[in-house]
C-alpha cells in the first residue's frame, strides 16, 4: 500500500485515454498493441512499474482500469483506497499541472 500511496503523489490531474477506441462500445477491452501503445504514451514502459490508479468519485473505472493492467501482465498495479478524497483527506501530497515528460523515452 505504501507503494501505491507514493504513486498517487505522481499525477493528480489524469489525461483521458480512450484505450479501446471501438465505435459505439467505449469499456471494451483494447488490442494488447493499442494497450502497449497508450502505456507507452504515458510513460509506463516496464511492467514492473507500480502503478496506481483512483478515482475522484465512485469507483467503476478505477476497477476497470486494474483488471486491464491485470490482463495485460502488469502486475504491480494497485488501487487507491478510497480514492482521491481519502488520499487528500489523510493529508496526502497532491500535484496539479502537466506531469514531467518521461524519463528514459
Amino acid at each position: 500500500q505504501a507503494q501505491a500511496q507514493a504513486q498517487a503523489q505522481a499525477q493528480t490531474q489524469p489525461r483521458p485515454h480512450n484505450v479501446s477506441r471501438v465505435a459505439g462500445l467505449p469499456h471494451m477491452m483494447p488490442s494488447a498493441e493499442r494497450f502497449a501503445a497508450c502505456m507507452t504514451e504515458l510513460g509506463i514502459t516496464d511492467a514492473s512499474q507500480p502503478v496506481c490508479v483512483y478515482v475522484t468519485q465512485g469507483c467503476f473505472s478505477a476497477a476497470r482500469v486494474w483488471w486491464t493492467f491485470k490482463i495485460f501482465q502488469h502486475h504491480n498495479v494497485f488501487i487507491l483506497n478510497g480514492g482521491l478524497p481519502a488520499w487528500e483527506a489523510a493529508g496526502g501530497a497532491v500535484e496539479s499541472g502537466e506531469p514531467a515528460a518521461p524519463t528514459g523515452s
